[in-house]
């Protein structure tokens, strides 16, 4: 059951009800719907709203947008909106330059949320090693997007930089967990999945990723004899020879990178290239898994499906709760393959060779 508290008090007098919890989502949002009293809004833009399901608070957030529907005998409004964080997506930063010495992630996302004035906690799941001076200017020209800023130096830790129901600022290690539940349509009697659809593509795969990039010019004078030519010829390169040769994806890094840092690059580009290749959606009944508790992102199911001929375990993207009058209670799942988010180290290319092995060269 999902139950509202706007403005700090519960309101139950909607006939609609919806939100989205996703693991790479920097805001989750949320919609409802209500009859208007006296043809007004009952609530305002920015009024605070929290959404709970089944007892579990699933976000914290403000309406962003309200919108009316109104004919004869029957007029509506619906409420939409986003999680506190989205302050991050919708702002760009000012005067954010030149920020020396060597610093962890998270003071990079505190240092981004105080120059746009956004008074947030930030939450390290995963501390990273810290950016070195000599390979790392942090730095954003006068108007970038402040969530593209912060996501850029995750990238180069491999960090995914997200959200939670308190509506604090992640930096995650997405390592999935086991969910124990089976999604499935066959042609057996068990079915419990009561709509799916599904994409399959390798238009995003590639048989070669190459990055390129240069190290910082400060770096001269920070990293003792680094030459001109070391400072300019940073880059990385990953095989993957189950995709067929010919398939070649290169990218010139706008800034900063050592070779090493573009390496790892390059693993999360061919992980995120996997993501987008299989997709696979569903909508089940109810808002728990079968075998109890919440669906929930980042965590493996089983999923058989005849048709889309499926079988095996995937990783729950993206988890959105609806709610109707009238309407049954349901879960629309949004999967990837399991590993999509999670780093797999390549093999040494001497070792490499065999069919289906992702590699250095």
């Amino acid at each position: 059951m999902i139950n509202l508290i706007v403005n700090g008090k519960p309101f139950k007098d909607f006939t609609e009800a919806e939100c989205t919890v996703s693991i790479t989502s920097m805001a989750n949002d949320f919609s409802f719907t209500a009859t208007s009293v006296n043809l007004f809004p009952t609530f305002k833009i920015n009024d605070s709203v929290e959404v709970w399901v089944d007892d579990i608070k699933q976000m914290s957030g403000n309406i962003d947008e309200i919108g009316g529907d109104e004919s004869e005998g029957s007029h509506t409004v619906t409420y939409s909106g986003r999680d506190k964080t989205s302050g991050i997506i919708d702002s760009q930063v000012i005067g954010f330059n030149d920020v020396r010495g060597d610093i962890t992630l998270k003071k990079v996302v505190e240092l981004i949320l105080s120059n746009i004035g956004l008074d947030l906690n930030v939450v390290d799941n995963l501390a990273p090693v810290l950016f070195n001076a000599a390979e790392d200017v942090i730095d954003g020209r006068d108007g970038t997007n402040a969530l593209g800023l912060a996501m850029e130096y995750g990238r180069k830790r491999q960090a995914l930089i997200s959200s939670d129901n308190d509506g604090n600022v992640c930096i995650e290690d997405v390592t999935p967990t086991e969910s124990g539940a089976t999604l499935q349509r066959t042609n057996g009697n068990d079915n419990n999945i009561l709509s799916q659809s599904w994409n399959i593509t390798n238009s995003e795969l590639f048989n070669t990723i190459i990055h390129k990039g240069q190290l910082a010019p400060r770096s001269l004078n920070l990293a003792g004899k680094t030459d001109v030519a070391t400072v300019e010829s940073q880059g990385g390169t990953l095989i993957d020879s189950s995709v067929r040769k010919g398939r070649q994806k290169v990218v010139v890094e706008g800034k900063s990178y050592s070779s090493k840092q573009l390496n790892d690059r390059a693993k999360w580009t061919h992980q995120l290239s996997k993501a987008k290749s299989t997709t696979f959606n569903c909508t089940v009944k109810g808002h728990s898994k079968y075998n109890s508790g919440l669906w929930s992102p980042n965590s493996l199911v089983q999923i058989n499906s005849s048709v889309a001929d499926i079988s095996r375990k995937m990783l729950i993207d993206t988890v959105t709760f609806s709610q109707g009058e009238g309407q049954p209670t349901i879960t629309e799942l949004e999967f990837v393959e399991r590993n999509s988010y999670t780093i797999v180290k390549p093999k040494d290319n001497k070792k490499a060779g065999k069919q289906n092995d992702v590699y250095w060269r």
